[in-house]
């Protein structure tokens, strides 16, 4: 489907002088814009850049196992393949962790990590304050070895 076609894009014809034939309802974002942000957002990509994670995705899961996550609150312990996340592992074992973005940038997966070390390549939602008091982003944090967190 085309985005001008998408039944909550609306449309106008003009929108004053020098403006886009193909205009949408606000000023200053062409077609062409919103096409290719459609496009990158529809394939994955968040709109700051960084990949975001479909946990839903088939595909050549890893056999290595980069350690075990407890879950402290679920008390309910689970592999983590290497590649994956705890957020990732969670899904896998039904354990709830509040997520939205899985890139790293909106800050719902944050817990707190009792245990451990993990590896996160993006921490923008996190504040200094957050990291010294031991928390991580769930979407993100990749272990090394065994954890514990506060899920």
């Amino acid at each position: 489907m085309k985005l001008e076609d998408h039944p909550t894009v609306k449309r106008h014809g003009n929108m004053g002088a020098g403006s886009d034939r193909n205009s949408v309802a606000t000023p200053g974002l062409d077609s062409t814009w919103l096409r290719r942000l459609a496009l990158e957002t529809l394939h994955g990509a968040h709109v700051c850049g960084t990949f975001k994670r479909n946990p839903a995705a088939k595909g050549g899961a890893s056999t290595r196992i980069a350690g075990n996550v407890f879950f402290q609150v679920a008390n309910t312990r689970a592999p983590v393949p290497s590649g994956f996340t705890l957020l990732d592992a969670a899904d896998r074992a039904g354990v709830f962790i509040d997520n939205a973005c899985r890139s790293g940038t909106c800050g719902s997966c944050r817990v707190k990590l009792a245990a451990g070390t993990v590896r996160m390549p993006v921490e923008d939602a996190l504040s200094a304050e957050d990291k010294a008091d031991g928390y991580i982003l769930a979407c993100q944090a990749e272990p090394s070895g065994d954890v514990v967190v506060d899920a």
